[in-house]
């Protein structure tokens, strides 16, 4: 599902967007790759 959500970005009802993160397995570590604030959301308005 998560494939599908990033196609179909949505902001409807103020619901914000997912950030985008990877994880290595090798030491459990997690790394946000991209997130999404209020000039990306102002950005798919114009």
């Amino acid at each position: 599902m998560a494939h599908y959500s990033m196609v179909k970005t949505n902001t409807f009802n103020g619901i914000q967007l997912p950030s985008i993160a990877t994880f290595e397995p090798e030491d459990g570590s997690m790394r946000v790759v991209r997130s999404f604030g209020y000039e990306d959301f102002k950005g798919i308005l114009s």
